[in-house]
């Protein structure tokens, strides 16, 4: 597969504290390639080394597969970013505010800004003052913003913030649309819920170390139903019921058995081996619940 990202052990020192701490991650062409972590752990610090507004202390990373500075900073030009909360001028229009980003990047086509505030849901509202607009519509002229240009790859942090359910509801097709127009989202947020609903990969960072990687069908296994028993026997247990499923696990007197079994028959196998139960249910995860147990905090 493609790759339009790859960093290769970054570093981004502030003193002595390290942002982000040898980091090595790729983004495929066509993905929605999701950056999970709490607030501080190195994702709006990445995202500013990628677009050029922060220098790595050491690593590379590459765009398009150009790594070298002069090659990067051509293949910017192919990217649409929305980093952080978009600032505007609020007493001039969102047309007047897009024409002027436009100018900027020297795109020459003026349609784009209608097409860009078409596909956000603000056409219509060209001509109304930023300053009138909502925190949620302020969100949306800045993904417009992003698509200037129609890029191939959009890095987007935090893009559905201050939005209602209806405009959440709104960016999740948008983001589909986009993905099967061709394009290549990096997306970070904190709202775990909305990732799972789009994203096709993850990338889990803490302390500016990527944590885990995987894609979202890895995570549907990972997040699947297992069996939990409850027992002071634990240890003796594991060695029973070895083989029994993909895979076991033992924290404290809690067993956990992943895959399909037959809880009948390992209910069987405990108490004819003296085990002591206390305890058996079917247990399901989401995003959320497997972030908190891989990672120890909420985002």
């Amino acid at each position: 597969m493609e790759c339009v990202i790859e960093t290769k052990n970054l570093v981004k020192r502030y003193g002595k504290v390290k942002a982000v701490d040898g980091l090595s991650m790729r983004v495929e062409k066509g993905s929605i390639h999701a950056l999970v972590g709490p607030n501080g752990s190195g994702k709006t610090t990445l995202i500013r080394m990628l677009m050029g507004t922060a220098i790595p202390t050491s690593g590379s990373f590459s765009l398009f597969n150009f790594s070298g500075e002069k090659d990067v900073a051509r293949q910017r030009k192919r990217i649409g970013t929305l980093i952080e909360m978009p600032q505007f001028y609020n007493d001039r229009s969102a047309y007047e505010n897009l024409d002027i980003i436009r100018r900027i990047r020297g795109i020459e086509n003026k349609e784009c800004i209608l097409d860009a505030l078409s596909i956000v849901g603000l056409l219509g509202m060209e001509k109304r003052r930023v300053g009138k607009f909502s925190l949620g519509m302020r969100q949306r002229l800045g993904i417009a913003k992003a698509l200037l240009g129609n890029p191939e790859l959009l890095i987007l942090d935090e893009p559905i913030n201050g939005m209602d359910p209806q405009g959440v509801s709104e960016m999740r097709a948008l983001l589909f649309s986009l993905k099967e127009q061709g394009h290549t989202i990096l997306l970070a947020s904190h709202i775990l819920k909305e990732l799972t609903a789009v994203s096709t990969h993850y990338s889990m960072i803490r302390d500016g170390r990527l944590y885990d990687d995987f894609s979202a069908g890895e995570l549907s296994k990972r997040c699947g139903e297992w069996l939990e028993i409850v027992t002071p026997d634990a240890g003796r247990a594991e060695g029973l019921l070895r083989g029994m499923g993909e895979n076991i696990t033992v924290e404290g007197e809690t067993v956990q058995i992943f895959g399909a079994v037959d809880s009948g028959e390992i209910i069987r196998k405990l108490v004819l081996g003296d085990c002591v139960v206390r305890g058996v249910g079917v247990k399901t995860n989401d995003l959320e619940s497997y972030f908190i147990k891989m990672m120890g905090e909420k985002i």
